[in-house]
């Protein structure tokens, strides 16, 4: 039998001691600053405008290629273009197996060669006048080379659409057994850009740039201040970077009343050009859209006639 004498008392509770309440956790309720009626004004204007420059971005990245290549959506149904003899289609294939539609005119005295390059708002069908009226002025044989997307379903990028005009020189090195230096690069707005780019590879016989840039997205950033579009823009076109290695003759043609790309961006461009051979030609009161002059077409004929009998 267990000993009674080993085992322990049980407490005993004084007469003073009074029984402890559950302990409960004590919930302290979160600090919310109580804010005044402007500044919850204030902060709710905020948050819409963040969503609205947000939106904003995304609808520019989204809206891009129509922006730089507005004449890939346009109709060419119901437009009246009127038939210019001497001119025909002719076609080829540039990378990516995609076909491309061009507007070829030949004379039988032609002296040169001239690949045109058109703007981003107009389709090389919609400019058989301008083509004969190349034709005419250089004397010389004129392919107005088409771009990918402009009359097809094609979605166009700086990189196809420079692959098209590649595709476009080798046409006229096949058809006329010669090599890009023998061929005349002229490039107007959009086309600049290209013909840039066609002049840092190869070279060419002489460079026409009529009223562009130095580079797409500094164009973009100054019509849109307030966008990142150097960050943002994929077509980019930086002509001024491709200039830095060519060296044949240069011709710039600029308008000092061009509200599209402004005539500091072609001045960018000239300054930024590595040839020795170059000058730049400034119209008083021309525009962007505005139809280039004869005298002053007839004036950059005779330059690169002149230049390229000197190298």
């Amino acid at each position: 039998m267990t000993s009674m004498s080993n085992a322990k008392p049980s407490p005993q509770m004084t007469i003073d001691q009074k029984p402890k309440a559950p302990s409960r956790s004590v919930k302290r309720k979160k600090y919310r600053p109580v804010r005044s009626l402007p500044v919850r004004i204030v902060l709710g204007m905020a948050k819409l405008a963040l969503m609205f420059y947000v939106g904003l971005l995304i609808a520019m990245v989204l809206m891009e290629e129509r922006i730089v290549y507005p004449g890939a959506y346009m109709n060419s149904a119901g437009r009246s273009v009127t038939p210019v003899p001497g001119i025909e289609t002719v076609t080829y294939i540039a990378p990516g197996e995609v076909t491309i539609h061009s507007r070829l005119i030949e004379r039988d005295d032609a002296s040169d060669v001239v690949l045109f390059l058109h703007g981003n708002g107009v389709k090389a069908a919609w400019l058989d006048q301008w083509t004969k009226t190349l034709s005419d002025t250089f004397r010389a044989n004129v392919l107005t080379a088409e771009y990918r997307g402009f009359e097809d379903d094609i979605r166009p990028t700086e990189r196809g659409v420079i692959e098209d005009c590649f595709a476009a020189r080798n046409f006229l090195c096949d058809r006329y057994g010669i090599e890009p230096t023998d061929i005349i690069v002229y490039g107007q707005s959009l086309g600049g850009g290209c013909a840039a780019a066609l002049a840092c590879r190869d070279g060419a016989k002489a460079l026409v740039l009529e009223r562009t840039f130095d580079s797409l997205y500094a164009v973009g950033a100054k019509k849109y201040p307030f966008l990142p579009v150097k960050s943002l823009m994929k077509n980019r076109y930086d002509s001024a970077a491709r200039l830095t290695v060519y060296e044949g003759p240069l011709l710039q043609i600029h308008g000092t009343q061009d509200k599209i790309v402004p005539l500091e961006r072609a001045r960018s461009l000239y300054a930024a050009a590595r040839t020795d051979i170059k000058e730049f030609v400034e119209v008083p009161g021309l525009g962007h859209n505005e139809p280039l002059s004869p005298t002053v077409l007839k004036q950059a004929a005779q330059w690169v006639n002149q230049s390229t009998r000197t190298q």
